[in-house]
This record gives structure tokens, C-alpha cells and sequence, in this order.
């Protein structure tokens, strides 16, 4: 028999998300239940006090006797004969019935919860329901649970081992569990075993960070049975409270996808800031339907390197593309779209530069670091605005993999004692995201570059998969992390070595910490 636990953890963790080829118009009309799933306040209900029996009697009472009140039966607590479980390390917390035992596998972050968890075979699954519960971190801000549950559903019942032919049965119950966005939905189709009607019940909840999905398949007959106590479960589910990010600042100019926004005024106002700016503008097409879109605001979001790429040369609005408007008098002057996000680089004057399908960012379903750097480097305005920085403050300009570090070196140790400056070596490479972070630091900071170009030469050295330059950065202290510093002395000799993540703050670079190191490690006067 064919064990199903595999093929499941597969699907579910590695899950293709909607595509995003336009609105999903045939996704089932969102409500509100009727039924509040919310966890109830969880009180151990008292056992009742039995009646006792009445003793069998053949004389007659008398007039004056009068019988005994029977107390009346109180409401059953649903959750009454419900146990706790909790996992810190898959940040969950739940009740099942007290019949019910738990297995979890931490590694694929997964919990079984039914009486026999252990039997989760294919052909045992009508017979032996067990409840899937997975839990997975997934930083998208804002996403909705109902477009989540019908996107797992697509490929959960899509093409597997388990049910064929598998559609909605009613529609999409949203609601709130603990706080959180959640959704839930029945799917109907048969058995793969027998070709007898089995059913899915399928529930979602998404929070800041995470998303938690739990589905058990039933045979239909009983889903009328197992429905109150699946709904129990999930409206007993607990996550985390997400971590708060405060005093965030939006990169984008227009920062939604809003329908009613009219978008000739918004590229009107953003052309004007690019044209002072001496930047371009990016036209992002999407809208809230669309799972790829808050992927992407998430990556941006998650990546600093990339999101200061993109402020740095752009000017970024937001174009809604939805059922409520689609756009299409403003669309329509541009090329056609197949997938979304879209990307729209205009100069500007408003003159367009490219159509940019954003596929070409992602490497299997997700978005690729370096693809991104390379998109920032393509598409960035001819006369960028770092060229300057680079020119007058770096000696050697680039972390360039070619280069013979001990030849700049000479270089630098020769110009130090001409102008009676120290050496500074950023070790680091263009794969790494702080060092691009470090870059835009300076370039923002006047007092910094000052600072910099009074006190020191400076050297980018490389260090990555294509040269680690070992035989030059062995002589020096081991860096715990990148971009690092090493401090020379005008002769080259070596004096002082130093973490940058002690420079940091935020997403950022500290400046009065920077301001600290540089001074102190500067010439002697």
C-alpha cells in the first residue's frame, strides 16, 4: 500500500501559488458564515450530579409528599472533552478531542491528529480520517485567507493520489480565529480507491508571518458528522503574535492597488518627481487577487539591497489591473500582458523604455536574488547617480573577482603616505546585499564621505565563489560576516578589524556609530 504522508508533505510545502494571469473570476463568492468559529473561552464544565434512583415502592405516598427537582441538563462546552497541544518550534497551539492522539514531524512541519494518526494510507483514508494540520512561515503582509485556501486547493486537489474530480461544494466561509484571517470551504469529488464520493474539508488561517492549513478528507456521507469537530479544531488554533516593525516608510510613490485611483494623475505626478530626481519610472501592474504581487511586495520588503535598488533609480507606482477596473483606457496604450505583476519602465518624459514580464526575476517559483541586481543594473538611468560617489571616495571602485588585491595594496600604501592617511579594506562582492546596503549609506551621509575621504584610502576587496582571495585576507583577521573592515596604517601594517554588523541599525547603518569608528580609527595626528 502506498504510504500518502510523502506526498502530501511534498505538495503542500512545495505548492504552486495561483497564477497570475488575470483575475481569478471563477474563485467561489467570498461570505461571512453563519456560524462564529472563534475559539470559545475554554471552561471545564462540571460533572453533573445524577439523579438518583427512585426506589421502587408498591405503597402510596403520602398527599403532603412531593418529589424530588430534577436539576436541569446543562448545555454540553463543545471543546469540554478537548485536550491541549502546543508545538514552540512550529508556533502552534490547538485543541483535539481528547480521543485523538498528535504526531508531529517537526522537520516537514507537520502535525496528524485522529485516533489512529499513524494509519495514514491511501486506501485507509475514508475509513481512519486524519487531520492535516501544517504550519509554514510566509512573510506576506496582508494576504488574503480566502485567495490562499482556493490557490492550496487548486493544487491540493489538483492532480494527487487521494480524490479526482474535486469542486466546491457551497462556497468560502471567511472569518476570524484568535485575531487572524482565516477561510474555510468543502471540496466533493471520489475516492481514487474506490470511486466513492469522498470530500475534502479544507481551512486556512494567515497571519503577519506565518500560514497554517488543515484539511482531512472524509467520506462524504459523514462530513455533516466530522464538520463541527474539524471547525473546533481550527477555531482552537493559536499562532504567535508577528514581530511589530515600526516607523516604516513606504518605497512606493503609489503604494496599492486600488481601483479607484486614477493612474494618468498618478504617472503625471511620478514622471515630474523622476525628472527631478534623475530617475526613471516603474509602472508595477497587479492587484490585490493576485498571490504573485504580494510575493513580490514581500521580496522587495524582505530585501534591502534590492528595495534601495529600486528607490535609488525609480520612481514606483502601483497600477491596479482587477474585476472592479481593469484599466483599460490607460493599459491600452501599452503592450499587452500575460502575467502579473507587470513591469513598466518609462523614462521621464514618459517615453517607454521596456515591457518586463517579471518571470523573468523568479528561478523556480520564487524571486532570484541576482536576477534582480541584474534587472537593477539594466534598466537604471544612464547617468546613475553613483558613479560620482565611486569616482572620487574608492580607490579600487568594484569588488572585482580579477583584480590582485596586493597591487592595490602598493597602490594604496603609496598615496597613504603621500596625504598622510590610514588604509580601509571593505572586503565584500556583489552578492552581498549589506554591502550594496553600506554603498547607499555613504552615498546618502555627507558628513560620512568627508569623513572618509579625509581619514583613509579605500580599497573594495573581493571575496566570493568566483575569488575568495584567500592568500590576501589570510594575513588578516577571519571575517565573521560581509561587507568587513580592515584598518592599515600608511605602511600597510595592519590595525584593527572590524564586524559591520556593529555599525548596524535597522536596515541600515548607524551614523553616529559609523561617525565613531572612523574618527577614532583615522591617522594620528
Amino acid at each position: 500500500m502506498r504510504h500518502i504522508a510523502s506526498f502530501l508533505l511534498v505538495l503542500m510545502l512545495g505548492i504552486g501559488l495561483a497564477a497570475c494571469r488575470g483575475p481569478q473570476t471563477d474563485t467561489a463568492v467570498i461570505n461571512t458564515p453563519a456560524v462564529v468559529t472563534n475559539t470559545p473561552t475554554i471552561t471545564p464544565t462540571a460533572t453533573e450530579t445524577p439523579v438518583p434512583p427512585t426506589a421502587t415502592s408498591t405503597n402510596t405516598p403520602k398527599p403532603t409528599d412531593t418529589p424530588a427537582p430534577v436539576p436541569p441538563t446543562a448545555t454540553p462546552d463543545p471543546l469540554a472533552d478537548f485536550v491541549d497541544f502546543q508545538n514552540e518550534r512550529l508556533g502552534i497551539s490547538l485543541r483535539h478531542p481528547a480521543a485523538w492522539t498528535a504526531e508531529v514531524d517537526e522537520a516537514t512541519r507537520l502535525v496528524l491528529l485522529g485516533v489512529d494518526p499513524q494509519n495514514i494510507f491511501i486506501e485507509g483514508l475514508a475509513k481512519n480520517p486524519v487531520v492535516f494540520v501544517i504550519s509554514q512561515a510566509l512573510d506576506i503582509p496582508n494576504l488574503p485567507a480566502d485567495l490562499v485556501l482556493t490557490s492550496l486547493a487548486s493544487g491540493l486537489l489538483g492532480n494527487n493520489a487521494v480524490i479526482t474530480d474535486a469542486d466546491m461544494t457551497g462556497e468560502v466561509d471567511t472569518f476570524v480565529v484568535n485575531g487572524r484571517r482565516a477561510a474555510f470551504a468543502v471540496y466533493t469529488g471520489l475516492s481514487v480507491a474506490d470511486d466513492s464520493p469522498l470530500s475534502v474539508l479544507l481551512s486556512v488561517i494567515v497571519s503577519g508571518k506565518q500560514i497554517v492549513a488543515a484539511f482531512v478528507f472524509v467520506p462524504s456521507e459523514q462530513v455533516d458528522t466530522l464538520q463541527p469537530t474539524f471547525q473546533d479544531v481550527v477555531g482552537s488554533i493559536e499562532l504567535p503574535e508577528p514581530d511589530e516593525v515600526a516607523g516604516e516608510v513606504s518605497i512606493y510613490a503609489v503604494a496599492s492597488y486600488d481601483p479607484a485611483r486614477n493612474p494618468e494623475e498618478d504617472v503625471a505626478d511620478a514622471l515630474a518627481q523622476a525628472a527631478a530626481e534623475g530617475k526613471r519610472v516603474l509602472l508595477i501592474v497587479g492587484g490585490d487577487w493576485c498571490i504573485t504581487c504580494h510575493m513580490l511586495e514581500a521580496y522587495i520588503a524582505q530585501t534591502p539591497a534590492v528595495a534601495e535598488g529600486l528607490t535609488r533609480n525609480f520612481v514606483l507606482v502601483k497600477v491596479n489591473f482587477s474585476e472592479e477596473n481593469e484599466n483599460e483606457t490607460f493599459l491600452g496604450q501599452y503592450p499587452d500582458i500575460e502575467w502579473y505583476p507587470h513591469f513598466f519602465i518609462l523614462e521621464n518624459d514618459g517615453t517607454l523604455v521596456d515591457s518586463y514580464d517579471t518571470r523573468q526575476l523568479e528561478t523556480e517559483g520564487s524571486y532570484d536574488y541576482e536576477k534582480f541586481l541584474s534587472f537593477l543594473e539594466t534598466w537604471a538611468p544612464a547617468d546613475g547617480v553613483e558613479s560620482d560617489l565611486s569616482d572620487s571616495l574608492f580607490l579600487v571602485k568594484a569588488y572585482d573577482p580579477e583584480r590582485d588585491p596586493f597591487t592595490d595594496l602598493e597602490t594604496a600604501v603609496a598615496q597613504a603616505q603621500s596625504k598622510n592617511k590610514n588604509i580601509l579594506l571593505i572586503v565584500g562582492g556583489d552578492w552581498c546585499s549589506w554591502c550594496h546596503i553600506l554603498e547607499t549609506f555613504i552615498g546618502n551621509q555627507p558628513d560620512i564621505q568627508a569623513a572618509l575621504a579625509e581619514n583613509f584610502i579605500i580599497l573594495k576587496i573581493n571575496y566570493s565563489e568566483d575569488n575568495l582571495n584567500e592568500a590576501f585576507l589570510g594575513q588578516y583577521p577571519e571575517a565573521g560576516g560581509y561587507p568587513h573592515f580592515y584598518v592599515l596604517d600608511a605602511t600597510g601594517e595592519f590595525l584593527h578589524s572590524q564586524d559591520t554588523v556593529e555599525l548596524e541599525a535597522s536596515d541600515s547603518y548607524n551614523q553616529k556609530k559609523f561617525m565613531d569608528f572612523l574618527l577614532t580609527w583615522g591617522p594620528t595626528p
